[in-house]
């Protein structure tokens, strides 16, 4: 079953790598780059159910990357980012440029997945 189709961006392979498997597992289609700057070439050329990124890159900063990746996108897609930053006026301000949720590493198992369901199907958990 393809649940969806799910770009991930993040530069810790050992992340990409759990979070691949993860998502893979419950039958999404997984694609995956490892800076920012590829995460926004990768929109431009594909549709995406869902945005998996970091916002900790050298090659471009978290803020710069949301509204970027916003600009990339060919549809509405849905941004999470999941991230060791838990600075409430950083977050705060990646709401602002567009981000539709934000997960803090290392993230509960059972909650990922739940709000990432909610956001490839467009349906509030609550």
């Amino acid at each position: 079953m393809d649940s969806g189709k799910i770009l991930i961006i993040d530069n810790s392979k050992k992340d990409m790598d759990s979070l691949s498997a993860l998502l893979d597992e419950e039958g999404y289609q997984v694609c995956r780059v490892n800076t920012g700057r590829d995460g926004i070439k990768k929109l431009k050329s594909g549709v995406f159910d869902l945005i998996i990124t970091d916002i900790a890159f050298t090659d471009i900063k978290g803020a710069d990357l949301i509204i970027q990746l916003r600009r990339a996108a060919k549809k509405k897609t849905p941004i999470l980012v999941l991230s060791e930053q838990d600075e409430t006026e950083a977050i705060e301000e990646l709401f602002q440029q567009g981000v539709d949720d934000y997960i803090v590493k290392p993230p509960r198992i059972s909650y990922l997945i739940k709000r990432v369901e909610s956001l490839v199907s467009g349906v509030s958990p609550n």
